[in-house]
């Protein structure tokens, strides 16, 4: 996690980080030796009706998923 945080703070991509105490699906890979570094879209009301997103949020999010294909070492 801190390889993507320092990442985003060379690339000037604003990052939320939070630990939600909640699993992901790429845990599992784990225990095989995958590296999981698990991202998530920052929005409110998530599997309802009035679920948003605050459009900065969303292409903060975009750019680091880019910046972290694209040089992740």
């Amino acid at each position: 996690m801190r390889k993507v945080i320092d990442l985003a703070a060379r690339k000037k991509i604003p990052v939320q980080a939070a630990n939600s105490r909640g699993g992901n699906d790429g845990s599992v890979f784990v225990a095989g030796g995958a590296v999981d570094v698990p991202l998530s879209w920052p929005g409110a009301h998530a599997h309802s009706f009035v679920e948003k997103i605050y459009r900065r949020d969303l292409e903060a999010l975009t750019a680091l998923i880019r910046a972290v294909v694209t040089e992740f070492e």
